[in-house]
């Protein structure tokens, strides 16, 4: 499957910025659940938890968002996947969905609602071969963000370790009902069967909203 040939997914613009605006304009946008404390709120989860580069991220795919609605709306937290190959927009988009999730979605579990890592820092940091209490802790801020986003899980070389290491952490997140994003570049689906098994495979798709993201690589783009 190429990719790279393929129109990007549709677009939709949600900058909870502007959203924020409407609402202390007194005019809400029509069906947005627009309410001052967590729009406020938003804007600093942006700045503390997203990286510099996507603390402005506002452009989606329309099947994110609506994967997002769904939440807030109150069905069972399930993973996001963005898949396509690099450069396509899948870790912006990724942070843009999160930031609108976390805008609306109730405040009822972690104390830090957002965290964004790439999936080999995070296993690096799990295997740390430091403090026990460090790995430990690395573990807890993975398995217990209101919103994760795994970011570029890879083709790179995975061992029974790294699977058990991410299964365990997505485990743990789907018993809780905590959402999750990932973006890779492996696809389709059955690559990811291939490339990390079962096992993993299985709590990366079972029940998860897939969104192929194509087009050229943005990174090269000429103006």
């Amino acid at each position: 499957m190429d990719l790279t040939t393929a129109p990007p997914p549709e677009l939709v613009r949600v900058a909870p910025e502007d959203l924020y605006a409407d609402y202390a304009r007194g005019r809400p946008r029509e069906g947005e659940k627009a309410d001052a404390y967590q729009w406020a709120k938003v804007l600093d989860v942006s700045s503390n938890w997203v990286p510099p580069r996507y603390r402005k991220a506002h452009e989606m795919p329309a099947k994110a968002r609506a994967w997002a609605d769904g939440i807030v709306a109150g069905a069972d937290a399930s993973n996001l996947v963005l898949m396509g190959p690099p450069g396509t927009g899948k870790t912006h988009g990724s942070c843009a969905v999160a930031r609108y999730l976390t805008a609306l979605w109730e405040d009822r579990h972690a104390p830090s609602p957002l965290l964004f890592t790439s999936a080999s820092d995070l296993l690096a940091r799990m295997k740390d071969y430091g403090k026990d209490a460090d790995r430990q802790g690395a573990y807890d801020k993975a398995a217990k963000a209101k919103v994760l986003i795994l970011d570029d899980l890879a083709r790179s070389k995975t061992t029974d370790m790294d699977v058990e290491s991410y299964a365990r952490v997505l485990d743990r997140r789907l018993n809780a009902l905590l959402p999750t994003i990932i973006t890779t570049n492996v696809f389709p689906k059955e690559n990811l069967i291939e490339t990390f098994g079962d096992h993993l495979a299985s709590r990366l798709l079972g029940g998860s909203t897939l969104v192929l993201v194509g087009g050229p690589d943005r990174r090269y783009a000429t103006t």
